[in-house]
């Protein structure tokens, strides 16, 4: 979205919550009883995205067998799970290892038939093809957030959360077959606790060895051989008191079971914690469970509620029966009666109930607050209307200095930063792995990058935490610093090991999906957080958006800038993973993360794309996401132009690894820099803070940048120390009891320089921009010699314009005349228009063009006759049309991508009918249309093996820029219409949010 700060109900909703006036500062919040206080969400409108007959929250053994016996008698099914596969308490236990011989479910002999060994990425995928190929609906990465009731109290469906924000399934019956009872929760289902809370919690590590670890019981599963490597297995099992508070128990648990167990041969460990809890729903019947065909389907149903089944550990069996219960292959037997029993009670239901939600309900210390929703995209093969969401009161969990947002490459530093100033911090992260893209996203190296500062300490305390383990990297660089490369698990733990030293609490398995912002002043106070326990609200002196994504300051209010107006995004791709295999770098698709349909698609499609892998990676490969529209952008001319600030926060080296073609007008005529040359570029403070609010900071791929300057901040040496900075910053903050837009800036940049993230020098800079008149004249003089100084004459358009007109009027040779006429055009002056015109029809044969690259490229992706064709139409001269169309004739259907690019630019920006019969003739030639891909069978068919594939993507590029060009050219209801409404629902989602916005319907 560029530059759109608008709150309009046409989309995947997010909330932010506004604190109303005289109520609560920071101050006082954070001294009152957490328990007593509360958010009220107002009126809204949420998308529904699904209407069935049942919808299943989970993904376990007992969700998957649910759901394939709902939808084996004949009923639609939706189901959610809030990881980014199927089968959590399967491959997320690492319960890999079962007997279905003799099973009544085929889906689990098929699975495990004489006890046959399958990988993790083997389950995932089969449990994949069995809902697809069952017509079942499902979701990853989605947690439900609320219950939907009708008029006669009965359930009407849920509200899920995700990346996406919020959406709405309607159903007749909901199965609950989460492990932590989260549908019953959120339902206010009564339960009933045991007198012994002693729990047994169970977590397997896989390494090079089996060890014995004391005060944990060690049990040797069988070895696992995989592509003639052995490993061991190990279920640990730790005895622990069990705490009402559901999120504390599991926090503090699995962070004292990874505390005990990690050791550097350590090569996977389990997502999920197994136990037997010592509570379960009330049911109307609780029983002993004795096998799945007597199973009495009364103890899955609460007292008190209908149409809802609870069917894991929280099921009304007795607790020393249901042990025999929880084993996937007698969970998947169990979930299919159950299944079957709630697609019988949809069936007596004639018509779907109309959902309410509870009003509005005032409690003591009630916050009351007003929602703001960002627009996002529904695609209209999803959209089946959209909900009045009429009041929710959510609590307050905890209040704490600074939350940080996502535990990735710069979120798990910046809780670092902060706690290790003594300030109370939370780290939300959604995966069991801190680190992100150089931990689950399996890319552990630096390709570029400033590695002094943070960085130096992350390099060298993950290089020496394996000690002399063979999987350390062999060697020292020549200079003796540690290696830019590493291994991931042990990076994943150093980041973890330092977090709980300094103390942060971190809350795994959560999703950050709202804001909570105080109206008057526009600052954010905290954030709405969903949990395997329920949704709740974490309140914050300062919160650090460390999203990737901008996620927290996009639910705020703030503008942002994204690939809805401008199609162009870097490659992406998500890998296969082999145990022990530490890097493997992918760029097959282009992939929106905060898509949750997208995110869909590449999980499903992988898990083809790689099936002979173990596994499949957790975390998208994205290089280019949501950024803010900060204070300050920062453009490709800063960068080119080195320019300083006074308010210097991070160093940035790296060469444009651009993973895809640019936009800025610079690289159309002049070309990035290659893979051997690394520029330096400065981020100041101001490029961190979302414009007009307060409270908030944004690290990592959410800054403020032109996206063809983030190639060169991306890199993640760099993200690593500007995410310790914002801890500093925060906890300044916090500390001070000031906003961070507050805290004096060479203050704060003593202190980062203290961590060698800055060097001192920085304290003396001041704004080097804008360039002055001599710089500009000189510029304008050197420019015919190859394009030199461009990037000057580009930093400041406004004051080189009327320079470059009086060189171009005063030039005497016809190439320099050229070269300022094509400069003219691209700042979208037309007074050179001719010369291109006359030069282009003088051209008998196109140069050699550019095809879509994302690994590896370097370079231009424009070529010297695609620059001159851009500059010409934006002459917007219908005069000039004939010189486009002349070129345009002598495409072929093998000619490069760039060369249709800029006649399609060139075309639409003149926006003259004319060029209608020449881009039809191009859109109809063979292989030039019928790409778009709408269905998960499509998705996976035209998906090819290799893990950098470009195919696609080039036919959809040619594709798209063709249809648009003849749409906006006005063929309305042609080709062109047709082939944007399709694309306005591929699962691809920067294809479909692209095409919508072309069409108006964004």
């Amino acid at each position: 979205m560029d530059r759109r700060t608008f709150v309009k109900n046409t989309a995947l909703s997010s909330g932010a919550l506004l604190a109303s006036s005289g109520l609560y500062s920071w101050g006082n919040i954070s001294q009152a009883d957490k328990k007593t206080m509360y958010c009220l969400r107002q009126d809204c409108r949420l998308p529904v995205i699904a209407e069935v007959d049942v919808v299943i929250a989970g993904a376990t053994a007992a969700g998957i067998g649910a759901a394939l016996g709902a939808a084996g008698a004949g009923k639609s099914v939706f189901l959610v799970t809030g990881y980014p596969y199927l089968g959590e308490d399967i491959c997320g236990t690492f319960q890999l290892w079962n007997d279905a011989s003799g099973s009544s479910s085929e889906l689990a002999r098929r699975l495990w038939d004489k006890g046959v060994f399958r990988t993790p990425l083997q389950i995932k995928r089969t449990l994949d093809e069995a809902l697809i190929s069952h017509g079942v609906q499902f979701l990853f990465n989605s947690l439900p957030s609320s219950i939907l009731w009708d008029e006669n109290n009965h359930p009407a469906g849920i509200v899920i959360a995700n990346r996406s924000g919020e959406q709405v399934v309607k159903a007749k019956v909901i199965i609950d077959a989460s492990l932590t009872a989260i549908i019953a929760r959120l339902a206010g289902c009564s339960l009933r606790e045991e007198k012994e809370k002693i729990v047994e919690v169970n977590y397997v590590v896989v390494s090079d060895s089996f060890k014995k670890i004391p005060g944990l019981k060690a049990t040797p599963l069988p070895a696992i051989e995989h592509k003639n490597k052995k490993y061991f297995a190990t279920n640990y099992a730790l005895t622990v008191s069990w705490k009402d508070d559901l999120l504390a128990f599991l926090s503090e648990t699995e962070q004292m079971l990874r505390d005990k167990t990690w050791h550097p041969g350590q090569v996977d460990s389990s997502d999920v914690l197994r136990f037997i809890p010592p509570v379960c729903i009330q049911s109307k019947s609780p029983s002993v469970f004795t096998s799945p065909e007597k199973v009495s389907m009364a103890a899955f149903i609460p007292e008190g509620t209908e149409r809802i089944f609870v069917t894991g550990p929280y099921s009304d069996f007795t607790r020393s029966s249901i042990a025999s219960m929880l084993n996937p292959v007698t969970m998947m037997e169990t979930g299919e009666k159950a299944g079957r029993e709630a697609a019988a009670m949809a069936g007596q239901i004639k018509e779907f109930p109309v959902p309410l939600f509870v009003k509005q309900e005032e409690k003591k210390n009630m916050l009351r607050w007003v929602p703001m929703q960002y627009s996002y995209y529904t695609r209209p093969t999803y959209l089946k209307g959209y909900f009045s969401f009429r009041g929710e009161t959510i609590p307050v969990l905890d209040t704490y200095e600074v939350v940080v947002a996502g535990g990735g490459t710069a979120g798990a530093p910046a809780a670092i930063g902060a706690a290790r100033r003594g300030t109370k911090t939370l780290l939300i992260e959604h995966l069991h792995m801190l680190g992100g893209t150089g931990t689950a996203g399996v890319i552990t190296t630096y390709f570029h990058g400033y590695l002094k500062g943070f960085t130096t300490e992350v390099d060298k305390g993950v290089y020496d935490l394996g000690g002399d383990h063979p999987r350390k990297p062999v060697q020292k660089n020549d200079d003796g610093s540690t290696p830019n490369r590493w291994v991931k698990d042990w990076k994943a733990e150093w980041l973890r090991k330092e977090c709980r030293k300094a103390g942060v609490t971190i809350w795994h398995d959560a999703i950050v999906c709202g804001t909570v912002v105080e109206k008057e002043k526009n600052t954010v106070k905290g954030v709405v957080v969903i949990t395997a326990a329920g949704k709740g609200i974490v309140l914050a002196h300062t919160v650090i958006d460390a999203t990737g994504s901008a996620d927290v300051a996009i639910a705020a209010g703030a503008a942002y800038s994204y690939t809805d107006t401008c199609l162009a995004v870097q490659g992406a791709g998500l890998p296969g993973i082999d145990p022990g295999q530490d890097y493997v770098n992918t760029d097959w698709t282009f992939i929106d993360d905060t898509d949750v349909i997208d995110a869909w698609r590449t999980f499903v499609v992988a898990k083809n794309k790689f099936k002979d892998s173990f596994d499949l990676g957790k975390l998208l490969q994205t290089r280019e996401r949501r950024r803010i529209a900060g204070e300050v952008e920062i453009s490709v001319t800063d960068i080119y132009n080195d320019r300083t600030y006074p308010d210097t926060f991070s160093l940035h080296l790296s060469s444009f690894d651009t993973h895809g073609y640019t936009v800025d007008p610079l690289f159309f005529i002049k070309s990035p820099t290659d893979a051997g040359t690394e520029v330096l570029a400065r981020v100041p403070c101001r490029a961190l803070l979302p414009k007009g609010i307060d409270g908030i900071i944004v690290t990592g791929l959410g800054v403020s940048a032109h996206r063809d300057a983030m190639p060169v901040i991306r890199m993640q040496a760099c993200l690593q120390n500007q995410g310790y900075s914002a801890g500093i910053w925060a906890s300044m903050a916090a500390k001070q009891k000031k906003s961070v837009r507050n805290i004096n800036i060479k203050s704060l940049q003593q202190e980062l320089i203290k961590a060698g993230n800055l060097p001192a020098s920085v304290l003396n800079e001041k704004d080097n921009y804008p360039p002055s008149d001599k710089q500009i004249e000189e510029a304008a003089e050197a420019v015919v010699k190859g394009y030199e100084k461009l990037e000057v004459l580009f930093w400041d358009k406004k004051r080189s314009l009327p320079v470059l007109q009086k060189k171009y009027r005063q030039a005497s040779l016809p190439a320099d005349k050229l070269t300022y006429a094509i400069i003219l055009g691209l700042l979208g002056n037309d007074e050179g228009w001719q010369d291109i015109a006359q030069a282009l029809m003088q051209t008998n044969e196109w140069d050699k063009g550019w095809n879509y690259r994302g690994m590896g490229q370097f370079g231009p992706s424009m070529s010297p006759i695609d620059g001159m064709i851009i500059a010409l139409g934006n002459s917007k001269k219908p005069e000039a049309l004939p010189a486009i169309l002349h070129m345009a004739r002598k495409l072929t259907t093998d000619s490069e991508f760039s060369h249709f690019r800029a006649v399609a630019v060139a075309c639409q920006t003149i926006g003259s009918k004319e060029a209608v019969p020449v881009l039809s003739s191009l859109l109809h030639m063979p292989g030039m249309s019928g790409y778009a891909v709408t269905t998960i069978e499509e998705a996976r068919f035209f998906t090819p093996a290799n893990p950098v594939d470009t195919t696609t993507r080039n036919h959809c590029l040619k594709e798209i820029v063709l249809a648009e060009a003849l749409f906006r050219c006005g063929d309305d209801n042609g080709p062109g219409r047709q082939i944007l409404e399709r694309y306005a629902s591929d699962l691809c989602g920067h294809y479909a949010r692209y095409a919508a916005w072309v069409l108006g319907k964004l």
